[in-house]
């Protein structure tokens, strides 16, 4: 299992490169909740594509073409939310510093 990491937000000589993007805006209510959230839904992204990648690995796998490929594009999927979720945490995170 990976381990959480969590965004780290970059200072700048003006203050920090999130209030360059947000222009230092504070979490909206919404925002606030997932951002409550994301650490859980990045854990369970993180154990999906752990999952995925060990069920590829099976050499039963090897002998189920078409199976193999519906888990190897299960498994881009999964990495690919797993990505989305960890740049989503960084906004948030860079939202919240910059308030």
């Amino acid at each position: 299992m990976e381990v959480t990491r969590k965004p780290q937000i970059s200072k700048t000589a003006g203050g920090t490169s999130a209030e360059a993007t947000t222009g230092g805006r504070k979490l909206k209510w919404k925002e606030a909740q997932e951002l409550e959230k994301m650490e859980a839904s990045v854990e369970n992204a993180e154990n999906l594509v752990a999952k995925l990648e060990a069920s590829i690995q099976s050499p039963e796998l090897f002998k189920d073409h078409k199976k193999r490929v519906e888990i190897a594009e299960a498994l881009e999927a999964a990495k690919k939310n797993k990505d989305r979720l960890y740049a989503r945490w960084e906004e948030l995170e860079k939202i919240k510093g910059g308030a």
